[in-house]
């Protein structure tokens, strides 16, 4: 009943969006067999969305070396996140074969892959052993996979650092750089004051803010979403590990961390650490490498990088993939593939990170290149090394693979949040997170 309220509202709006969709991409419906010309055109063109970021306006800049290496014409289209999705989404239901790429986040796979939207990509991998599957970065690739198969190949994904000023560490007696999560905790305290608070930390509700950052302190802290996931999904977010790992967070916002910090996002966190307000910090690569850029950060000389903390549950970095997928409703199979292939090659990786400031890629070989290496020389070529060991201790599962997870997503980022500004207790908000998370597996079919 859900599925057929949500088809006729869209109904409606069908057309018109596509219509729009299939101007920008270039007004190729898919129509007639691959390879199929036509006067003035390439052999083969294929429409392809795409999130508006650096790694996707990168590829787009070279896709003329695609054509000239393939015959085979990509027409982009970069939008914002948001409307890529709707925009890709509307053409899935509608089953109008308008896309032949669609990008893909590890949010979004498991509702693609169980609304039979995409196609596995294992029968296409095995055919071009030129792809080198190996030479990517592990977490990337499980983080794409389902069910023993490949949705997606990965062409961007971001993991956590944390970066540190190292003069006010040492100025306290503090010679390394905080380890574990209890270590942190101990410099936050000898390091804070009213002029320059001792950290800043994504606080904002959302699935990209607090919920980027809560799960790598309740991983750390041995804690867990599920029972025993994915077997078991009952519900276990008020359990002690759990309640422990929220009040280090929430003590770690109210207490040591810029005014207003329960509602900072990645933004809000580069400003205070640029302009010297906060000393420490933990985030995703593409927010810690904006730290070290001289024009914008005061304090870029004296700052460091490290991995992030560990605690009694190990080390859990975060982890943000994204990748490219075959819609079903293509007939462009093949060609997509192509396409799919060469953007996330480490030609093409490396080419976007030396024309652009980007390191967000996917192969081990691109972040160990002479080049890039030298490039991203920050902290000394720590970063880049560390990033490569960051990736690669990355749990695939850090935000749950399952469908329903961005409306469970939402319901934790709420209660942490809650948690956070001193609206209600730990023990409390985990309690009512896992209640209505409860609700929402128990409505989707789980066994509990």
């Amino acid at each position: 009943m859900r599925e057929r309220r949500w088809k006729k509202a869209v109904s409606g709006m069908l057309g018109a969006v596509l219509a729009i969709g299939l101007t920008a991409c270039g007004g190729n419906s898919g129509g007639g067999s691959e390879g199929a010309t036509q006067e003035g055109a390439s052999a083969t063109e294929l429409n392809i969305v795409l999130f508006d970021n650096l790694t996707n306006q990168g590829i787009s800049a070279l896709s003329h070396e695609f054509e000239e290496k393939t015959g085979i014409k990509a027409n982009i289209t970069l939008l914002g996140q948001d409307v890529a999705e709707k925009r890709m989404q509307l053409d899935f239901i509608g089953n109008t074969g308008a896309l032949d790429v669609a990008y893909m986040s590890f949010i979004m796979m498991q509702s693609w892959v169980k609304a039979g939207w995409v196609v596995p990509l294992d029968e296409y991998i095995q055919a071009n052993t030129d792809v080198e599957m190996d030479d990517f970065a592990t977490a990337p690739v499980e983080s794409l996979s389902l069910n023993g198969q490949i949705w997606a190949l990965p062409s961007f994904a971001e993991t956590g650092l944390m970066a540190y000023r190292q003069d006010i560490l040492e100025s306290k007696g503090i010679a390394t750089p905080p380890d574990t999560w209890t270590e942190f905790m101990d410099a936050a305290k000898a390091i804070h004051t009213n002029e320059t608070a001792a950290v800043a930390l994504r606080g904002k509700r959302g699935q990209g803010l607090n919920m980027f950052i809560f799960p790598s302190m309740m991983w750390g802290f041995g804690g867990s979403y599920f029972k025993n996931y994915p077997d078991d999904m009952t519900p276990i977010l008020d359990r002690p590990e759990n309640v422990e790992a929220l009040r280090f967070y929430s003590d770690l916002v109210q207490n040591y961390s810029p005014q207003g910090a329960s509602n900072f996002s990645f933004a809000e966190v580069i400003s205070a650490y640029q302009q010297g307000k906060a000393a420490m910090t933990v985030d995703g690569t593409s927010i810690i490498s904006q730290l070290f850029d001289r024009e914008t950060s005061k304090y870029a000389e004296q700052t460091k990088v490290a991995l992030v903390p560990q605690g009694p549950g190990g080390r859990s970095p975060m982890i943000a993939v994204h990748g490219l997928a075959i819609p079903k409703s293509s007939d462009k199979k093949e060609a997509a593939f192509e396409f799919i292939k060469w953007a996330t090659s480490a030609e093409v990786q490396k080419k976007v990170a030396m024309n652009d400031y980007w390191m967000d890629f996917t192969r081990n070989s691109v972040a160990e290149d002479p080049e890039i290496v030298q490039k991203y020389d920050l902290d000394g070529g720590n970063f880049m090394k560390l990033r490569s060991e960051s990736l690669n201790l990355a749990r695939s599962d850090y935000r749950p693979l399952i469908p329903e997870w961005p409306q469970i997503g939402d319901i934790i980022a709420a209660q942490v949040n809650a948690a956070a500004t001193g609206a209600a207790s730990a023990e409390v908000v985990l309690k009512e997170a896992n209640k209505q998370v409860a609700e929402v597996l128990k409505n989707a079919g789980y066994d509990q």
